[in-house]
């Protein structure tokens, strides 16, 4: 699988509106990973979050009405807790979500595992593979940032498209073992 990420951050022009680029992603990418367990206030008072399921809707609504073109785009909803999001979102009774229980490790197994099954073919990757290479590349990169005479508050601001990029070369010469 040669799979490429995409995020509404990669592009930062302040005069695009992040929905539009949200949209054109959806409309560019054959697959769609919605994590819905932030959507809840964690505290009274405090807003519950919205964007994620929103779009969420733009993704099903764009495999239900967007014709043949997408008519085979592959969707996963995550939440933190097994049938948790049904309580809020009924109409996706029946739809089969992945649950996290808010474990970053998990997070990376389910995903895994679901593009294994929907992106065809077979990996010979283990989850706990890629984990410990994120890891690895984690603890590289603060390591080599701050050799550069980047702050602390630099690296944890780093550019998604830097980071991407910083990752995507690391890989090339650190391959995931199997």
């Amino acid at each position: 699988m040669d799979l490429k990420p995409r995020f509404a951050l990669e592009r930062a022009n302040s005069g695009e509106q992040r929905i539009h680029k949200i949209i054109q992603l959806i409309r560019e990418s054959a697959f769609g990973i919605h994590d819905l367990s932030r959507c809840k206030a964690s505290k009274k008072g405090e807003f519950y979050r919205m964007n994620m399921p929103l779009e969420l809707g733009y993704d099903l609504g764009a495999r239900a009405f967007g014709g043949k073109k997408f008519a085979s785009k592959k969707v996963l909803i995550l939440e933190e807790e097994q049938y948790t999001i049904q309580k809020a979102a009924s109409d996706l009774a029946g739809c089969d979500c992945a649950f996290h229980a808010n474990d970053p490790k998990k997070v990376v197994r389910v995903v895994r595992n679901w593009l294994v099954q929907e992106a065809g073919g077979s990996s010979k990757i283990a989850a706990n593979s890629i984990w410990e290479s994120f890891n690895y590349f984690m603890g590289w990169i603060y390591d080599d940032l701050k050799a550069k005479n980047w702050s602390a508050d630099d690296i944890a601001l780093i550019e998604i498209n830097e980071l991407k990029d910083r990752m995507d070369g690391w890989l090339r010469s650190n391959p995931i073992k199997e």
